[in-house]
């Protein structure tokens, strides 16, 4: 956990002077990067939520226009929650560190995804990190992580197994999440 709270903050350092945020405003220390500490928080944080269908992974060097290196994400949006619509397709372009410090999507995979809105060049990424990208398994359910169980119980109808890894039907899932958009 500290390794990967350090990796996070190294990559915040190396995107910020990438795209000339001041060292000041940089998190000191693992311990003040942001958290989201409630799916509201999730939600209000980010531009577009959706559940949706990876349908390519492209790497794209920098270019004269821009010279930060990227990987484009391409979703079929099957279920616009906010800021998208169902049947949409989504070009989502990521830093290409972000992709080698293990943020990776695969072609087939689906996923529900809380996203930033985009950066002056283009990037976004899940909010919250990886508490804004949830996995769906083959049954259609939300495979949730601890620090998403966490945010996720207390909006729940019932709670939370505690042996192995729990799991939230999509439709209940979607459900909470638009729920908690409007409050």
């Amino acid at each position: 956990m500290v390794q990967s709270a350090a990796r996070r903050l190294c990559l915040w350092s190396m995107i910020s002077s990438l795209i000339g945020i001041a060292p000041a405003a940089l998190p000191r220390s693992a311990a003040e990067l942001p958290a989201v500490s409630s799916l509201t928080a999730l939600t209000r944080k980010s531009a577009y939520v959706f559940k949706g269908t990876v349908l390519a992974v492209t790497r794209m060097p920098p270019d004269s226009g821009n010279s930060i290196a990227s990987v484009q994400i391409t979703f079929r949006v099957d279920q616009g929650i906010f800021g998208v619509r169902t049947g949409q397709t989504l070009k989502m372009r990521e830093w290409a560190g972000l992709w080698e410090a293990g943020e990776r999507y695969r072609p087939g995979e689906q996923v529900v995804l809380f996203l930033h809105r985009p950066s002056r060049l283009g990037f976004t990424s899940p909010v919250g990190g990886g508490l804004g990208r949830f996995t769906i398994d083959r049954t259609g359910s939300v495979v949730l992580r601890p620090g998403q169980a966490t945010v996720l119980a207390p909006v729940l109808a019932k709670p939370l197994p505690v042996t192995g890894k729990p799991r939230v039907s999509s439709l209940e899932f979607i459900r909470v999440v638009k729920r908690s958009g409007l409050e």
